[in-house]
């Protein structure tokens, strides 16, 4: 073998040697990055993993909130048909929206004990307005859905209190500022009985995102109200 052909060899055999240690490294950094990075991803997927864990209990936690609502908006539609109790008088009604001005009632009491300011119930659970004047057997009732009515009441869930202003035929509104806790389906009770006023149907922001509007809604149909229960203020004191 000539003297260049010797030469061609070892630069062959050298380039050979540098390829294969090149490989052998790169198998070996492959395995330590891996050994590395394998802690740091399974930590990521644990902290992943408890991250859907309390999110999902969360949802759960406002799921149980939210049916119990539903729960008792039920049982107090279902109140409608049971008779309130013994503290309370029936009274027929006689005029109803919207024969009657203004969202108002006028209700039968022949010698009930009835007076001014009096609670005006439908069942044994939901509270619809207050008597404004008794006169010759009869009683007209306010509804707290008056147009222009106002009345303070709370929101059941979050207990944040609220102004309710009536619009009308068992339609009510209010005014919270924004970030509020208030959602749709959150029932609304009078703060001193408990007794359910209406339901949240609707939560908008405004323009200027300072406050959101809220409507709400009666759980009874004021046009086909037959008959009412009174029951004085103190009487229905918790």
């Amino acid at each position: 073998m000539s003297l260049h052909q010797k030469s061609k060899f070892r630069i062959v055999v050298v380039f050979g040697i540098f390829i294969g240690l090149l490989f052998l490294l790169s198998n070996m950094l492959q395995s330590v990055v891996f050994f590395v990075a394998s802690p740091a991803w399974k930590i990521g997927e644990i902290f992943s993993g408890y991250s859907v864990i309390l999110h999902s209990k969360d949802s759960l936690l406002q799921e149980n909130k939210r049916l119990k609502e539903q729960i008792t908006f039920l049982q107090a539609e279902s109140s409608i048909h049971n008779n309130a109790d013994n503290d309370s008088s029936k009274a027929s009604v006689v005029v109803r929206p919207p024969q009657s001005l203004y969202g108002t009632l006028i209700v039968r009491i022949k010698d009930i004990p009835v007076e001014k300011g009096d609670y005006v119930l439908v069942g044994s659970n939901i509270m619809i307005g207050m008597v404004d004047d008794v006169s010759f057997g009869f009683a007209k009732v306010i509804l707290f859905s008056l147009p222009g009515y106002t009345q303070n009441f709370v929101v059941q869930r979050s207990g944040i209190p609220l102004v309710v202003e009536g619009r009308g035929s068992g339609n009510m509104r209010a005014r919270l500022p924004y970030g509020a806790d208030i959602e749709v389906h959150d029932v609304v009770v009078d703060p001193l009985s408990s007794r359910i006023i209406a339901e949240v149907i609707d939560v908008s922001e405004e323009d200027t995102d300072t406050f959101m509007n809220v409507l709400l809604k009666t759980p009874v149909n004021i046009l086909e109200l037959q008959d009412v229960y009174i029951r004085a203020q103190e009487s229905l004191k918790i």
